[in-house]
Parts: C-alpha cells; structure tokens; sequence
C-alpha cells in the first residue's frame, strides 16, 4: 500500500523489536490483497475491530516450527535400572 492514497490510514507500530501494522476489520476487507502482499513480503498485520486486536495475519514461514535434534537430548537422559514396562506393570498389580 505504500504510495497509495489510503496509506495515512494504515497505523504502524514497533512491538518487541518486531514491526507490524494495525487495520481494522473494514479497512483490511477493502484492501485484502494489499495486505497479504505485505505479509507476503514479511510484515505483520494486526486486525481491529473496535479498537481491540481479533486477528493476526502472518508470513506462513514464520510460523513452522522446528524440532530441536532430539538424539542429543535422548543421549542426556540416560537409562534406568528398571524398564519402563516393568515399572508400570509393578504400579498396576499395586493397585
């Protein structure tokens, strides 16, 4: 939306070091496809409706999370003296 005439309407903001834009529900209906290019290029946008924040719209990118290598932390653990199964069928015949 930049060098548009509407861009005045279009409220940037800075939140923890992360730049996103703030639109409310009317103004994001009449410009949807201006603002997934945004996203598409990186940016954040929040969604208003009266004045109170109800939708995040986000590169798809940043949202996949990764998996830490979990051979590194199965390593740390270690084994027990007891299986795991016996250990459970010990608790269950307790019972």
């Amino acid at each position: 939306m930049t060098g548009e005439a509407d861009k005045g309407t279009l409220e940037a903001h800075i939140q923890r070091g992360q730049r996103h834009v703030q639109v409310n529900a009317n103004e994001a209906r009449r410009n949807f496809k201006q603002l997934l290019d945004r996203v598409e290029r990186g940016e954040e946008i929040v969604v208003l409706m009266r004045g109170r924040a109800v939708a995040r719209l986000v590169p798809e990118h940043g949202r996949k999370l990764r998996l830490p290598d979990l051979a590194a932390f199965r390593a740390e653990i270690g084994k027990g003296k007891t299986p795991s199964a016996e250990l459970v069928r010990e608790e269950r015949d307790d019972r």
